[in-house]
């Protein structure tokens, strides 16, 4: 009996023994896959690929922040209170003007103190020149 344990043991085939094997791990002796070069070109190229799609992000968000803003001047104290929506994007991919607009002005309408104040705001001169204090004028009373 001693000897069936002691050759199982001994035996390469055993995945206890070789566990390279049973879970697909190469040696370092094993041919590499693809040519060190060709690798570091992939990667290479990945890594501006990966520039070029956090550059477009980054461009996008800020057209819409522009068209928002831009949509919104006059309409509301603060642009930021608008944020994005899928709806606002047109068909053809840019930001739609009259979207934004009409979601600005509903934006006002149900919440008046978002919006940009108008008219008088208390500041200023109100008088015209013909009400210049006199002294005739302090005399009749």
């Amino acid at each position: 009996m001693m000897d069936t344990i002691e050759n199982a043991s001994n035996d390469p085939s055993d995945p206890a023994e070789n566990p390279s094997e049973n879970y697909g791990i190469e040696s370092d002796d094993a041919p590499e896959t693809f040519p060190r070069s060709y690798v570091e070109k992939l990667r290479t190229e990945a890594k501006e690929q990966r520039v070029k799609a956090s550059r477009a992000d980054y461009l996008a968000t800020e057209v819409r922040r522009l068209a928002i803003r831009e949509a919104t001047r006059g309409l509301l104290a603060d642009p930021s209170v608008l944020s994005w929506s899928d709806e606002f994007e047109g068909e053809d991919g840019l930001p739609d003007h009259d979207a934004l607009r009409a979601a600005a002005e509903a934006l006002a309408d149900a919440k008046p103190w978002l919006a940009r104040p108008r008219g008088d705001v208390g500041q200023g001169r109100h008088s015209t020149g013909d009400d210049a204090p006199s002294l005739s004028a302090l005399l009749r009373g």
